[in-house]
C-alpha cells in the first residue's frame, strides 16, 4: 500500500541527513558520488549517500495515490583503518551497526515509519585505499512512498 506523503527527491536525502546528524557515533553526511570518500574535510565516522536508479510503480491513475515513488541508493557508512589494518574487525563491526540504527530509525522510528518504506537492503564491507585507509559498508537499499499523477499540480500551462 503507497503512503500519502509525496516527497522531492532533497527530501529524502534530507531524511538520511537529519538521521545521520542526530546519530551520538556518525560525526557527518555527504551526498554524491563515492568519489568524494577522501575528502580532507570528512570527519570520521561518516555516511556517504550515493544516488542510484529511481521509477514508479503500481497503479497509477490521476489523483490517486495508488502508485509508489522508488529510489535506490548507496549509503556507504565509512571509517578509518589505522595504517596496519589492525582495527579493521572493529571497524566493519561499529559501521555495520550505524547503517542497521539508520534502517532501523527509517522504517520503526516515530518520525518517517508510516511515511517512507525501506525495501532490498543488502550490506556488504569494503575497504577502500586513498590517501587514508576506509573501510565500512556499502548498504544498498530503496525507499519507497506515495505516488499520485496529479497534473493539477505541475508547473505547466494548460493548452
Amino acid at each position: 500500500m503507497a503512503t500519502k506523503k509525496q516527497y522531492s527527491y532533497n527530501e529524502i536525502i534530507d531524511i538520511f541527513s537529519d538521521i545521520s546528524t542526530r546519530h551520538n557515533q556518525i560525526n557527518g553526511f555527504n551526498f554524491g558520488w563515492s568519489t568524494n570518500l577522501n575528502k580532507e574535510t570528512n570527519t570520521y565516522p561518516f555516511v556517504q549517500l550515493v544516488p542510484d536508479n529511481s521509477n514508479i510503480s503500481g497503479d497509477i491513475q490521476a489523483n490517486k495515490s495508488g502508485g509508489e515513488f522508488i529510489s535506490s541508493f548507496s549509503m556507504l557508512v565509512v571509517d578509518l583503518l589505522s595504517e596496519s589494518d589492525d582495527n579493521l574487525a572493529d571497524v566493519l563491526s561499529d559501521t555495520l551497526e550505524m547503517g542497521k540504527d539508520i534502517v532501523a530509525e527509517i522504517k520503526n522510528g516515530s518520525t518517517y515509519r508510516n511515511e517512507v518504506k525501506i525495501t532490498g537492503i543488502s550490506f556488504e564491507p569494503f575497504e577502500e585505499k586513498f590517501n587514508n585507509q576506509l573501510a565500512g559498508w556499502n548498504i544498498s537499499l530503496e525507499i519507497s512512498f506515495g505516488y499520485a499523477a496529479n497534473a493539477c499540480i505541475t508547473p505547466i500551462n494548460a493548452s
